[in-house]
């Protein structure tokens, strides 16, 4: 569903049986995890229609870790949330 409309995922989550035994299975937290679900398909959402130019896109595996641009070298102390995932 990546390619397609960021409205229509997080319905389509919540009709997966796997999202109504996690929300059953942890009904405490429950918005907290929808909550988070909202996150990953919001920077989902950023990353697909971001620029070629925003600093999330200007990126290197070093070491097995991101590492993004800062000035004129790259680490990987820095992070853009579930975008970075």
């Amino acid at each position: 569903m990546r390619s397609g409309d960021f409205e229509l995922i997080l319905p389509a989550l919540k009709a997966m049986d796997a999202y109504k035994t996690l929300m059953h299975t942890f009904p405490r937290i429950e918005k907290l995890l929808e909550g988070q679900l909202k996150k990953m398909i919001r920077d989902l959402e950023a990353w697909k229609s971001g620029g070629r130019d925003e600093a999330c896109r200007a990126y290197k595996i070093i070491d097995g870790k991101v590492a993004y641009k800062s000035g004129i070298s790259y680490v990987t102390k820095i992070s853009f949330g579930y975008v970075t995932l």
